[in-house]
């Protein structure tokens, strides 16, 4: 499904993706989240104090997936 970003406009591609998920743009790395509107999705700003709370989670993901790959070898 093709999206634009509110906040560069760039254009791209996501799939499998459904309302409340959030994305970050390829271009600008904007934080956005996906909205819907009737049948139709698209994409908004996520407010900057959730942007936060997000990022904290994202980071102690990929420490997550660092400390198993460590303990595959």
């Amino acid at each position: 499904m093709e999206f634009e970003c509110p906040v560069c406009g760039a254009v791209f591609d996501i799939e499998d993706v459904e309302e409340g998920d959030e994305v970050r743009c390829p271009e600008c790395g904007a934080l956005l989240v996906v909205m819907k509107k009737g049948k139709k999705l698209y994409l908004e700003p996520v407010p900057e104090e959730e942007e936060e709370e997000w990022e904290e989670e994202e980071e102690e993901w990929e420490e997550e997936e660092e400390w198993e790959e460590e303990e595959e070898f």
